[in-house]
Parts: structure tokens; C-alpha cells; sequence
């Protein structure tokens, strides 16, 4: 059980988005609180995919954060997304 699901992609080819996809869709079937996170994506796909997944789960909130360390900050850390997003 889970307040939020975070569900990172990382993005480089469609390929890359499908396992997403079906994550998303397994994962609303139990806690309809995602979170999309799209994480170190050439900023030249982060607005298509951005608008690509907004159309395809308009409830959920979609995060950017191009081709950074932050996630693996994050775990260092033992922060959450939101945490980071507030500093």
C-alpha cells in the first residue's frame, strides 16, 4: 500500500515508453495516486512525451527533470520527489 506511485521514465525511444505504459496501467488497477516522472530524456522529447502521456493519463501529475542526478540524489538522500520540488 502506497500513498503515491512514482513511476520514472527514462526515455530515449518509443520502446522505452510501452513498459511505462503498462506500469501505469497495472498500477491504476490498485492506488489510482500516480505521479509520472520523466527523468534524464534529451530535452529535445521531454515537451512531446510530456503531451503524449498528458493525453493518454490526463489525471495524473507529469514532473520533468532533464538529464540530471537528482533521482539517484534522491535515494542518497532518503528524500522523496516532493521533497526536491520544495527545496
Amino acid at each position: 500500500m502506497a500513498d503515491v506511485c512514482v513511476v520514472p521514465i527514462y526515455y530515449q525511444s518509443t520502446a522505452d515508453l510501452m513498459p511505462a505504459v503498462k506500469t501505469i496501467l497495472t498500477l491504476e488497477k490498485h492506488n489510482d495516486n500516480i505521479v509520472i516522472l520523466i527523468n534524464n530524456t534529451a530535452p529535445a522529447h521531454t515537451k512531446e512525451l510530456q503531451s503524449v502521456l498528458s493525453k493518454r493519463f490526463p489525471n495524473y501529475r507529469i514532473f520533468i527533470i532533464n538529464q540530471s542526478r537528482y533521482i539517484a540524489r534522491l535515494a542518497d538522500e532518503g528524500k522523496t520527489i516532493f521533497d526536491l520540488f520544495e527545496m
